[in-house]
């Protein structure tokens, strides 16, 4: 069995998301991010014989710098044989328990609120920027009228910036990510953004995709805490009862603090100071 250049630039990109990875039967390839904020999927034109697990992906993908062309036995339960025409390695496979993996089943968009795609020109640009002038943080902004990718410090508002126009819009949106997140593949990517805080990156011409972390603005987005009826709800269905103290929900509902508590019992007070 062979590798071809672009199965190989593919796992080159996953030892970026995480050093190690699990192969499973089949041709699908997928890896987790240690901090479990990246997921990425990948179809590929082999198919894997069997599921193994390699800790050190990097390495692996190194050694095989040391062959011509290599061709991949995975005969053996525990190691892969790698060989040329006069050349041959053996590599073990790692305990599949010590390597972080995505679920099995495909993980779903909850909803589907921001759509647009983005020329690779663009999006390495965007990391360019970010790299040139020190800033960790991207924006996806709606304003009512246009999408932008904006690169800048979001808790600084003298803080340089570059933007990009990628698409149209009637509602107004930011979506926050950390650029050292965006660890892809040169592409064009369609982009899918869900308001539950995950973003889906997809290029549907090499069957790959990326889903990260993110962090939503609406600004049409409304919580309204009603403390009568101990219920925290938004605008948009969701819904949860909550406990508090009966004295302290008392006293938020009355505004009540301690001077006003005090003064409740006046009478009582004047009565015990005539008294004295």
């Amino acid at each position: 069995m062979k590798l071809s250049k672009g199965t190989l630039d593919i796992l080159k990109n996953f030892s970026n998301i995480n050093q190690s990875i699990c192969f499973k039967e089949g041709t699908e390839l997928s890896t987790l991010s240690i901090q479990k904020n990246i997921l990425s999927r990948a179809v590929v034109e082999e198919k894997f014989p069997k599921d193994f697990a390699i800790y050190d992906l990097s390495e692996f993908l190194s050694g095989l710098s040391l062959f011509d062309n290599p061709d991949f036995d995975f005969e053996n339960d525990n190691y892969v044989i790698i060989k040329d025409r006069k050349c041959q390695s053996r590599y073990f496979f790692a305990d599949p328990s010590t390597i972080i993996t995505p679920p099995d089943k495909r993980v779903d968009l909850p909803s589907k609120d921001v759509c647009f795609i983005v020329a690779w020109s663009d999006l390495s640009n965007i990391i360019k920027a970010a790299s040139i002038y020190q800033i960790a943080d991207l924006q996806v902004v709606g304003d009512g009228s246009e999408i932008k990718l904006v690169v800048s410090d979001k808790k600084n508002k003298t803080s340089n910036s570059y933007a990009v126009t990628v698409g149209t819009t009637d509602a107004k949106f930011t979506f926050n990510f950390k650029v050292e997140n965006l660890k892809l593949l040169p592409a064009d990517y369609e982009v899918t953004i869900s308001r539950q805080n995950a973003s889906l990156f997809r290029d549907p011409k090499k069957d790959l995709e990326y889903l990260f972390e993110s962090t939503s603005n609406f600004n049409d987005y409304k919580l309204n805490v009603d403390l009568e009826k101990n219920l925290l709800a938004d605008n948009k269905g969701f819904e949860i009862f909550f406990n508090i103290d009966p004295f302290r929900k008392k006293c938020l509902l009355e505004g009540l603090d301690d001077i006003a508590l005090t003064l409740e019992h006046s009478e009582k007070i004047d009565n015990y100071e005539k008294a004295l």
